[in-house]
């Protein structure tokens, strides 16, 4: 409860004894048990010593982008197209939807953002990019979900253009967010588009950089012969820095995936009443299914 769910309905609740005052003393038992596991009642110790002028320090700022290369994951990587040598690449093509990824990114749940980077409408994947070379970019789709395609015509255009087209894809706020809930775990098929059109302009095979909280159906981008690379970065710190470095060599790609990607047929498979959390037979069937999660 971070809003105020609890103390505008609990009264009611308890009057109409939907609640007894022992379901709220074992719960606020749970609560104060966390609380005091986080020292909340401690006298103040060294953590709570540290001043804010420590926050956006260089060592901070260095620990923030190592920490989103140690987050990176590579996916795919055919033919050895990562890491880039940015000796031999004098212009990269960033484009898609999350190309400028960090005012997303620090706009929700923000705290700090050192030296307001990442609240500009340039700063992003594509910014970060151009520390190693020029770069040609385009958001393409104003928010993840949009079926706006008429700016697909850039997208020829600037991948043709560039030596190297890296395609920023994924989700945003307008696909999934605290109190709304993702409809579907398939890739939009405006963004496919991006990458259908970017593979036959571009004169090289293409990287796709996917970002986002919602696990989506990246079989599509897997089986494509177009796309050589895949980084999952999922929801980073605004130092992009980091996933840039990765793609040069500069640190190496050994996150882990934290999520589990299914493919698309599997919404239609289980019922979201379903508590079991695994494929196959169910107790809560949903009642137009008849795939295997009916019971």
């Amino acid at each position: 409860d971070c809003t105020s769910f609890v103390g505008k309905y609990a009264k009611s609740a308890l009057d109409k004894g939907l609640i007894t005052e022992a379901d709220m003393d074992l719960r606020l038992s749970y609560l104060f048990r966390v609380r005091m596991r986080l020292g909340h009642f401690d006298p103040i110790g060294p953590l709570q010593k540290i001043p804010t002028t420590d926050v956006c320090t260089e060592y901070a700022k260095d620990l923030a982008r190592d920490g989103v290369a140690q987050s990176v994951v590579l996916l795919k990587n055919v033919g050895g197209m990562l890491p880039l040598d940015a000796t031999k690449i004098k212009s990269v093509a960033v484009l898609g939807p999350q190309a400028n990824y960090s005012k997303g990114a620090a706009s929700y749940y923000a705290g700090n953002s050192c030296d307001n980077y990442g609240l500009e409408d340039e700063d992003g994947l594509a910014k970060a990019m151009s520390m190693y070379t020029h770069v040609l970019t385009h958001q393409i789709l104003q928010t993840a979900t949009s079926s706006d395609l008429s700016n697909m015509s850039k997208v020829s255009a600037l991948a043709r253009a560039a030596d190297v087209t890296v395609l920023a894809l994924g989700t945003d706020l307008s696909y999934a967010h605290e109190g709304m809930d993702a409809i579907n775990i398939s890739m939009p098929d405006s963004q496919m588009g991006i990458v259908k059109t970017a593979a036959a302009a571009s004169a090289s095979p293409l990287i796709v950089v996917f970002f986002g909280s919602t696990p989506l159906d990246i079989s599509p981008l897997l089986a494509n012969d177009k796309v050589a690379a895949i980084l999952h970065v999922g929801q980073p710190s605004v130092q992009l820095g980091g996933v840039v470095d990765v793609m040069y060599g500069k640190k190496v790609p050994a996150g882990k995936t934290v999520q589990t990607f299914l493919p698309t047929e599997y919404q239609h498979m289980i019922s979201i009443f379903d508590f079991n959390m695994r494929p196959g037979p169910s107790a809560w069937p949903r009642p137009d299914c008849s795939g295997p999660a009916a019971s």
